[in-house]
């Protein structure tokens, strides 16, 4: 605008062309170098598990001797492995030869990274919150549909309710809270 203008110029880098990655963590303990890293293990290793699995544990064994803190080690940790996935098997295998290398170089507690059952125990608890969540709304909804049709619903029929747990069921009982002639109807065909 008005004849001035703007120019900026800055270096590009290739992952891929950056060699000995983890020998420039080694000697600079710059994390970058060792995310680097493990995104070249990714790239190198695309479908060879085993090759991966064995890279893998090499980059966290140059992590735990990297003189990082507690946290910047788990995080790290964490970012080398969303980098380096495996399959579900190999995964349960890496975890058990990692506490027994953190048990011996005596640098760390397994508590202080999650295990792999720790972190699946934690998917399937967030999942079956989400089911518990769905069936106490739904649940709720048929007692709404009830009370705004017949007024106050009876105990024998919220008791019912509270034993149903089964999704599609729970979608029945709403359809019928809608559709039933009465409450008595109701607590015979649910």
């Amino acid at each position: 605008m008005g004849g001035c203008s703007l120019h900026f110029e800055f270096p590009t880098f290739k992952v891929i062309d950056l060699e000995d990655a983890t020998g420039v963590f080694e000697r600079t303990g710059n994390p970058f170098a060792l995310l680097v890293a493990a995104h070249q293990v990714a790239l190198a290793t695309k479908g060879d598990t085993s090759s991966r699995y064995a890279q893998r544990f090499g980059l966290v064994r140059r992590l735990y001797r990297g003189g990082l803190d507690r946290r910047q080690l788990v995080d790290l940790f964490r970012l080398i492995e969303a980098l380096t996935r495996l399959p579900e098997e190999l995964e349960l295998r890496f975890r058990q030869e990692l506490a027994t290398f953190e048990r011996t170089e005596a640098m760390m507690t397994t508590e202080s990274i999650p295990s792999f059952i720790e972190v699946k125990a934690k998917e399937a608890g967030r999942q079956e919150g989400r089911q518990e969540g769905r069936a106490e709304g739904l649940e709720q909804a048929i007692l709404d549909a009830l009370e705004a049709r017949f007024g106050a619903v009876p105990e024998e029929i919220r008791s019912k309710l509270r034993g149903l747990t089964d999704p599609e069921r729970l979608r029945q009982a709403h359809r019928l809270a809608i559709t039933a002639p009465g409450l008595q109807q109701f607590l015979v065909e649910v």
